[in-house]
């Protein structure tokens, strides 16, 4: 993943650094809480991104073992489920950076735009610093147009002392050989004022999709000093594409249970299967007809690219002839990055 970083040309402010990627998490709990709810926010690219990137959090809680947990991936008839997304995370992550991506969470959700995201994003900054970074890619998986926003939220609070403008401490430097800024240049220069209720524009061109750019400002007035921080995530987008997959076992019995023997197919190469995806289902006949005898199961392995199947007569009361046939269906996905990680 290729970096850049907007260099704020003060050495007191390079020192907040760290300081002023702990103030974006500010928010965190607020737009994290809800990440794993499928009734919560949609799941566009940066929202299913950002999931991934935080599926440990899943794991230690019972949104991975949840009927409700989805990744649905432009492209693919199902969602994910927490073990499907857990495969693709491993595969995925050989070209992109999740850890950086769980470090972001609060910047990349905000580049999804959603309303429900941005105005309770909105709220938790209003009644906290009243200063909020975001940016708002423009041209989808293109990924070159991009607002930054400068935002105030500083308002009348009841008990609180009116708020004041704010001014930016030091020039705000972005190296045009990775990103051309079109419009708003002030906003980033030394003195620039925001009023409470304000903000400010930057309309940014990037080079390509893959490159992110960090920024930090610092921000002051008579009454406080401090740093704010905004990461500006990959624009590619997540595709996938999916193919179809069936398979049959068959076992006869007259006086014993038996399963049959297991039955493996390999997913074609780039896909897994989509455990989430598989069917399964046992015709009885014979004496099995109207009892319970006729079973079946299947097994994926911790890659996902080794499907087993059989069918099995289990309990069988009395001397006959006894049949089971197990049919089973999957999708097979291969989930990739539009455009492609350099």
């Amino acid at each position: 993943m290729k970096k850049i970083h907007a260099v704020v040309i003060s050495t007191p402010l390079l020192c907040v650094l760290g300081a002023g990627a702990h103030a974006a998490d500010e928010c965190s709990d607020v737009l994290l809480h809800p990440l794993f709810d499928v009734a919560e926010y949609k799941r566009d690219s940066y929202v299913s991104t950002t999931i991934l990137a935080n599926l440990d959090s899943a794991n230690d809680s019972s949104s991975s073992s949840s009927s409700n947990f989805s990744i649905p991936i432009q492209g693919l008839p199902i969602g994910l489920g927490f073990q499907d997304a857990q495969r693709v995370r491993s595969t995925l992550s050989q070209h992109y950076d999740f850890d950086t991506t769980q470090k972001e969470s609060v910047s990349v959700l905000l580049m999804s735009g959603q309303e429900k995201i941005l105005d309770a994003w909105r709220d938790c900054v209003s009644s906290k610093s009243g200063v909020g970074l975001r940016f708002e890619p423009l041209d989808g998986n293109k990924g070159k147009n991009t607002f930054l926003h400068i935002e105030y939220f500083g308002s009348l609070q009841p008990g609180k002392p009116n708020p004041k403008p704010l001014a930016i401490v030091n020039d705000v430097y972005i190296d045009p050989n990775d990103a051309k800024v079109v419009s708003g240049a002030d906003c980033l220069k030394a003195g620039n004022e925001l009023a409470p209720g304000s903000s400010c524009t930057v309309q940014l061109i990037l080079n390509d999709p893959w490159t992110v750019l960090p920024v930090v400002f610092q921000f002051t007035n008579p009454d406080t000093s401090f740093s704010k921080y905004a990461y500006l995530a990959p624009r590619a987008q997540l595709k996938g594409k999916s193919k179809p997959w069936s398979g049959a076992s068959g076992v006869y019995v007259f006086d014993n249970s038996k399963w049959d023997e297991w039955r493996c197919a390999t997913a074609d190469e780039g896909f897994v299967f989509v455990e989430k995806s598989i069917q399964e289902s046992g015709t009885p006949g014979g004496m099995a007809v109207g009892r319970d005898s006729c079973k079946v199961e299947h097994k994926l392995d911790a890659t996902g690219t080794n499907l087993c199947v059989r069918a099995g007569i289990i309990g069988v009361p009395a001397s006959g002839d006894w049949y089971c046939n197990g049919k089973f269906t999957a999708a097979q996905a291969a989930v990739y990055w539009d455009p492609p990680a350099k």
